[in-house]
């Protein structure tokens, strides 16, 4: 008999990216209000950066719910953006931040990707 264990974190520990930081690493901590939460990363020159996630609305592609589109910022105010993480947290791409932000604006993965998540849809959905 197997169990699985179902996070309620918002994304996996753990990406290999495209582009930008190679490796990225999440380590997720207090819950916030409204469901939002506060963690660090690890991405390229952002070495364990206090983060926060919040305003988590559906991501939605061609009429379907493909995941959750989080606002991301770090908690000194240095970035601003938005985190697309796929219903089944195998992929997540990062987008519209800030003119001057350093975060890389990449798509990010597990491996093997869940077969449930369309990388096309994260990578199409605006």
């Amino acid at each position: 008999m197997s169990t699985t264990t179902t996070s309620t974190d918002p994304t996996a520990p753990r990406y290999a990216c495209s582009s930008g930081c190679g490796l990225l690493t999440f380590q997720w901590g207090r819950q916030m209000p409204e469901g939002g939460r506060l963690g660090t990363v690890n991405c390229g020159q952002f070495v364990n950066k206090p983060i926060q996630v919040f305003d988590a609305q559906p991501l939605i592609y061609n009429g379907e719910r493909i995941g959750t589109n989080w606002a991301f910022q770090a908690q000194d105010g240095s970035f601003l953006g938005r985190m697309y993480v796929a219903y089944y947290k195998s992929i997540i791409r990062f987008v519209h931040f800030r003119q001057n932000d350093k975060w890389p604006q990449t798509i990010c993965t597990v491996d093997p990707i869940d077969p449930r998540d369309s990388r096309q849809a994260i990578e199409n959905a605006a």
